[in-house]
């Protein structure tokens, strides 16, 4: 196993792809994150519409998001971030590290020259790991600088979160983009490919997790079992970070999203032990 680990995070960190989404990653936080929702409060018109405007913190529903953008609150800003277009950067990674062998025509080769297929699989699986280690690093680096300019332009002191806020977010947002990396890894060995997994994987994290957020079902065991789909469970997990935490659901989320890591490696190993490579 650790052979094969050392093969596959060699490949995926001499990858210009990895690059190039840890890069996405960190410039989406920065962007979406701070720049743009800054940029929103700054400029946004006071209660009564003068034209002059007010300070942001003035008024109570800017003041709130104002408050989101500093640096205490820099966890729960960041896992709402990797909750929406981490997941489907970590998905795009998860397909690729599977799906580019097939495309490639290397499958056959490492099949011939290393361990077993299963040994093969959760060693691509655990370089997946390993590289959002970095993603997450990536992520909460985006996250201080952008809520430090914040605090900067607001003059307000800067204040951190705590040591164990920190980590638990850092762990948080690693589990969520796992669970997504690995359900892309899935789809590549189900297609055999990259650009079918791909485009299943954003349909249904784009469009069919959409639809049952915004769904108004009243049935409570139908809810309840909708919720405990992947995107709605990292969404909980988001969630139980911050001032406005909803305590209650964090536990579940991460017991399903575990689950979800664990299944979805196990089918994908199983799939590239039981298909030929030509089927």
């Amino acid at each position: 196993m650790g052979g094969d680990l050392a093969a596959e995070w060699l490949k995926l960190r001499k990858r210009a792809s990895t690059w190039v989404l840890g890069t996405v990653l960190f410039l989406s936080v920065l962007l979406f994150g701070y720049v743009l929702a800054y940029a929103f409060v700054a400029t946004a018109p006071d209660a009564g519409g003068s034209p002059d405007g007010t300070s942001p913190a003035a008024q109570p529903a800017l003041g709130e998001m104002l408050q989101d953008l500093l640096p205490e609150n820099m966890v729960s800003n960041l896992l709402a971030a990797t909750s929406g277009p981490g997941k489907i950067l970590a998905l795009v990674l998860g397909v690729m590290t599977v799906g580019s062998e097939y495309g490639w025509g290397t499958l056959k080769t490492i099949l011939v020259q290393r361990s077993g297929r299963a040994g093969i699989a959760f060693g691509k699986l655990l370089a997946v790991g390993t590289a959002l280690v970095a993603f997450v690093l990536a992520a909460f680096a985006a996250g201080a600088v952008g809520s430090c300019g914040v605090a900067l332009v607001e003059n307000v002191p800067v204040r951190w979160p705590g040591a164990g806020e920190l980590v638990g977010g850092a762990v948080a947002t690693w589990l969520i983009l796992t669970t997504w990396a690995v359900l892309g890894a899935f789809l590549a060995a189900l297609f055999r490919g990259t650009p079918i997994a791909v485009g299943v994987g954003l349909i249904y994290a784009l469009v069919l997790e959409g639809i049952v957020a915004s769904s108004p079902v009243e049935n409570g065991v139908l809810k309840g079992a909708l919720g405990m789909l992947p995107g709605q469970s990292s969404s909980s997990l988001a969630s139980s970070f911050g001032p406005t935490a909803q305590s209650g659901g964090d536990s579940q989320a991460v017991l399903l999203l575990t689950f979800y890591v664990v299944g979805f490696s196990v089918a994908t190993s199983l799939l590239l032990r039981a298909r030929d490579v030509d089927d």
